[in-house]
């Protein structure tokens, strides 16, 4: 992960709690950080101080083997989409089972997709995590309106398109 202090105190941070709950070997080695797949277990998150988090994690939590829930949906309603059932539906589209529970997003292992085609709505986090579940997934995936990556993070697929030439 670049840019990424280890003694950082940024809420994204998080993000590598999630990683082990999910099974991942996460080492730091200096300030080297190397998050290995291993396990795929589902995993119990509060993400209500780091909402922005909910696409990345939706994704992992779609190819654990078991439930995962993830806290703090109520600070989904009102991002660029209605964060929430944007995933629930575009996510959906690509076999993951996304439903609410209270403040609680539940998602179950992945299913079978229903088309290839999402949208990300206008919406950068949606973009990028929808991208990141294509290529996890069995199908290749057409994302209209993955531009919204440029409001963000304009080298977005370039760096991802890296990361996959080389791992």
């Amino acid at each position: 992960i670049t840019n990424l202090n280890k003694q950082s105190f940024q809420a994204d941070k998080k993000l590598l709690e999630a990683l082990v709950g999910f099974g991942a070997i996460v080492e730091w080695k200096n300030d080297q950080l190397t998050v290995s797949k291993h396990l795929q277990n589902g995993f119990q998150f509060d993400a209500t101080h780091c909402p922005d988090l909910f696409p990345p994690l939706a994704v992992l939590a779609s190819f654990a083997n078991s439930e995962s829930r993830i806290k703090g949906v109520h600070r989904l309603w009102a991002k660029e989409s209605n964060r929430a059932l944007t995933l629930k539906q575009e996510l959906g589209k690509l076999g993951a089972q996304i439903d609410f529970n209270g403040d609680e997003m539940v998602i179950q292992p992945l299913q079978s997709p229903v088309t290839n085609q999402v949208n990300a709505c206008q919406d950068h986090r949606i973009a990028m995590a929808c991208a990141v579940f294509a290529i996890n997934g069995t199908i290749p995936v057409d994302i209209q309106n993955a531009e919204a990556v440029n409001k963000s993070f304009p080298d977005f697929f370039t760096y991802l398109h890296q990361l996959t030439k080389n791992g």
